[in-house]
């Protein structure tokens, strides 16, 4: 790390805000999460790549392009968030309380998705029709992914929170 981060890092630290709803990363969890990100977005790249080819070529599965991307989308948002938190990324140096407030928006977002979709069942809009998934069905499936994903970062924001907790105490 050199001086002038270095400076920068204790700045951020010095004048953040308690509570600030923003993560502070250090140079080592920047550097992993910046990989990590660059990594899961390959991933969604060459899985979106390969099922759009199937889907042109092969069998189309779901009557729109779009919703199977934003169901892989949904799947390297778990991969990705899964890998944050073994690599000690997740969370920044100033707690979980931003990861926290992310999830928590994740979650709200998602179930609401969930019951637009479920108010529209009655119209002419099926799960199923031609041999196909409905787009619909295979979105409200990605925000449902999008809620377990959000739900499991506010559950481990909250375990690190009591393990900070434990921690204080002990030294206390």
């Amino acid at each position: 790390m050199s001086l002038k981060s270095f400076d920068k890092f204790c700045e951020t630290l010095i004048t953040a805000e308690p509570g600030s709803k923003k993560i502070i990363l250090d140079e080592r969890q920047r550097q992993v999460s910046s990989k990590l990100t660059t990594e899961a977005f390959l991933i969604y790249i060459i899985a979106s790549t390969a099922n759009t080819v199937v889907m042109d070529k092969l069998y189309q599965w779901c009557d729109s392009f779009f919703a199977p991307m934003v169901f892989l989308m949904a799947a390297c948002y778990i991969y990705w968030m899964l890998r944050s938190y073994f690599s000690g990324t997740l969370f920044g140096i100033n707690g979980s309380s931003p990861a926290k407030w992310t999830a928590g928006i994740f979650m709200v977002e998602a179930l609401m998705y969930c019951m637009l979709f479920f108010s529209g069942l009655d119209e002419e809009f099926g799960a199923f029709h031609d041999g196909m998934m409905s787009s619909r069905l295979v979105v409200v499936t990605a925000f449902v992914l999008f809620f377990i994903g959000a739900a499991a970062t506010f559950v481990l924001a909250k375990k690190a929170e009591k393990a900070e907790l434990t921690d204080e105490e002990k030294k206390g």
